[in-house]
């Protein structure tokens, strides 16, 4: 496939076999389907908010900046 964020519409539209007004027929529908199943997001574990504040220092970047923000002037 082309590098399909530089196609425009019509282009774009021939490289999927899609439609621009109806996206793509029957047959083309059911075979994508059965080729890469169902337009669905798995459904993943929650991170809890302890574990998102903790994810924040987990960059060196970050730990470094708060020790240098520690350090007395």
């Amino acid at each position: 496939m082309a590098n399909w964020w530089q196609l425009d519409a019509e282009a774009a539209s021939a490289e999927l076999k899609a439609d621009l007004a109806r996206g793509p027929g029957e047959p083309e529908a059911r075979a994508r389907l059965a080729q890469y199943g169902p337009n669905q997001l798995q459904e993943q574990k929650r991170r809890s908010p302890l574990r998102i504040f903790a994810d924040q220092f987990a960059d060196m970047i970050v730990r470094v900046l708060i020790g240098a923000a520690a350090r007395p002037a």
